[in-house]
């Protein structure tokens, strides 16, 4: 309990380097909350630490569960995009999905379901931000055509794609 409000920085990094191995994940994603955020931990400081010590990509998410989902969870894609690698060759009639979460979608067939009906109209769905595709899949964001923002928690994904790729977004949910 001590730990969970004074704060113990070497047990956290230390919990998290011992599930790293594991787990073995393909980064290291840090999310905080309000005894954290009252205590000032410095998480972008903890993440660096993280990365530099287990070679694994590490970022803090700017959170200290005062906001809903949508900031958070648009936070966290808004750090992928920021992280994916280099300018691809644009795929014709593509297309990315931002911001497919479980509170806005539900079960997987439904984002599957949305793939078809895209699909069916003759374009290609190159990844789906944030649920059925991999972090390889997300990695293929800079080859689309367009991104589709599908919620508000996808907007400032769209917004750093855009950014460093140049790829344009529309809003809404093709149903």
């Amino acid at each position: 309990e001590i730990d969970a409000i004074m704060g113990n920085d070497e047990k956290f990094l230390d919990d998290i380097k011992e599930a790293a191995r594991e787990l073995h994940p393909k980064f290291i994603a840090l999310a905080g909350s309000p005894i954290p955020y009252m205590n000032g931990t410095d998480f972008p400081a903890l993440a660096k630490v993280l990365e530099i010590e287990t070679g694994i990509p590490s970022f803090a998410v700017s959170t200290n569960g005062m906001h809903d989902y949508v900031y958070g969870a648009g936070l966290a894609l808004a750090e992928i995009a920021k992280r994916i690698k280099g300018k691809k060759e644009v795929t014709s009639k593509s297309v990315n999905f931002l911001g497919v979460t479980p509170l806005d979608f539900g079960p997987q067939e439904h984002v599957d379901a949305l793939k078809r009906n895209v699909e069916e109209t003759g374009w290609k769905v190159l990844s789906t931000w944030a649920m059925g595709d991999t972090l390889e899949d997300l990695g293929r964001a800079p080859e689309a055509e367009v991104n589709l923002v599908v919620s508000s928690v996808g907007l400032w994904a769209a917004k750093v794609l855009q950014e460093r790729f140049g790829t344009p977004y529309v809003i809404g949910t093709p149903i």
